[in-house]
């Protein structure tokens, strides 16, 4: 099951991974070493496949068992911990996803003090889920403060966490428009993943994507396509055609579409966007409402009322539960 993941054979990963964690469980070895290792990367073959429903209840799990086995402070309870908040990311709960992973900064700077890369880390999710609560400006100054603090320590650079760093803050950048200094953090991150791991890695397709936003806000309409068009191809190979990260990079090439009056082209890529991402997260995520509010603009636009409105009302409808909630 572990290589399986490693190869990316995410399917493949989940069978003998559950298999695994099943064998072990009825001799007696329910919660072992290696039972936290199995049901770790169950969790993570999941989310890597879309599956964000059936990998929280698993990272939950694991927090647990990491707390029992290496106790409150080690670095295997900071990690589960850490992969627990990014886990109710995945969900669109933020209020807890914000709560752990500041449970798992507080145990980063205890073990490893205030500076270190696994703190630079955690502050960099932090300021993505900052991002997600629409509090951008926030967000920056945490980036800013842990791009500081990397500058003063020894560690390479040229590192995948680095590379995500510079991914995440370009994120930010994006969503408040400050074009230029974006597209800089996104070319920075995907030449990291390409020195890393050659062409083709899945972070540098999501790099991709959001440099496609950039150009397309830049007014670069041609640049854009064909920056999401290759990111799409990426992602096909390196996510998987069931990834909520190819479904972002088909929202965002019909977007573009839309954008430019080309509405044939733009409705089944955002049909093909909305089916992605309502399998791998659920028709209530906040995520999905947004691609449902597009594709009935679309649907509208192209004349299709009927399936306007009921798109529509999906997304409407996801909306005043999730405010019900708030």
């Amino acid at each position: 099951g572990h290589v399986c993941y490693l190869l990316s054979e995410y399917d493949e990963a989940v069978r003998h991974l559950k298999r695994s964690a099943d064998l072990f469980g009825a001799i007696g070895q329910g919660e072992s070493a290696i039972v936290h290792d199995a049901l770790k990367f169950l969790a993570g073959s999941y989310e890597a496949a879309g599956r964000q429903s059936e990998a929280l209840p698993l990272r939950q799990r694991v927090a647990e068992m990491a707390v029992t086995l290496f106790g409150d402070i080690s670095n295997l309870s900071a990690e589960a911990i850490n992969d627990l908040a990014f886990a109710y990311y995945r969900r669109g709960d933020f209020d807890r996803a914000e709560r752990e992973f500041d449970k798992a900064l507080e145990l980063n700077r205890t073990i490893h003090g205030d500076s270190h890369p696994l703190v630079a880390d955690v502050m960099g999710n932090i300021a993505l889920t900052l991002q997600a609560r629409g509090r951008y400006h926030d967000a920056i100054t945490m980036f800013e403060q842990v791009f500081a603090m990397l500058d003063e320590l020894p560690e390479d650079k040229q590192t995948d966490a680095f590379a995500v760093l510079k991914l995440n803050f370009g994120l930010v950048l994006l969503e408040i428009r400050r074009f230029s200094q974006a597209e800089a953090a996104l070319l920075e991150s995907i030449r990291i993943f390409e020195h890393l791991y050659g062409y083709g890695y899945g972070g540098a397709a999501i790099s991709l994507l959001n440099l496609g936003m950039v150009y397309e806000g830049q007014g670069r309409y041609r640049e854009a396509d064909s920056v999401l068009k290759l990111s799409i191809e990426i992602g096909e190979t390196a996510l998987g055609p069931d990834n909520p990260g190819l479904a972002h990079a088909l929202n965002n090439l019909g977007n573009l579409y839309d954008r430019l009056g080309r509405y044939d082209e733009a409705l089944p890529i955002q049909e093909r966007a909305v089916r992605i991402l309502e399998k791998a997260l659920g028709g209530q995520h906040p995520e999905v409402a947004k691609f449902r509010r597009d594709l009935g603009r679309l649907y509208a636009l192209a004349g299709a009322s009927d399936e306007s409105i009921d798109s529509y009302h999906k997304c409407i409808n996801w909306s005043q539960r999730y405010l019900e909630n708030v």
